[in-house]
């Protein structure tokens, strides 16, 4: 699809900086949402994970390779 002649591709590319050489194209943006709205309310949360290793010694440390904690733990997954 991204070879159709009505198609282009631009990678590593400021949206700002493109997007006013084509008024009537439909852009898709692609990056972190707060980038494109400039940051107007701050950095979301989401940027900021912050990874945080430790080592269990045991057999089985948890019931499968990942488990998500989606509710209101400090914490988003584990692996």
């Amino acid at each position: 699809m991204l070879n159709h002649p009505n198609i282009s591709l631009l990678l590593g590319t400021d949206y700002r900086a493109i997007s006013t050489r084509y008024p009537s194209a439909r852009i898709i943006f692609t990056g972190a949402i707060d980038e494109f709205f400039n940051f107007q309310f701050g950095p979301l949360p989401y940027r900021a994970i912050r990874f945080q290793e430790r080592v269990v010694e045991a057999a089985r440390g948890q019931p499968v390779g990942t488990v998500n904690y989606p509710g209101n733990e400090p914490y988003t997954s584990i692996q």
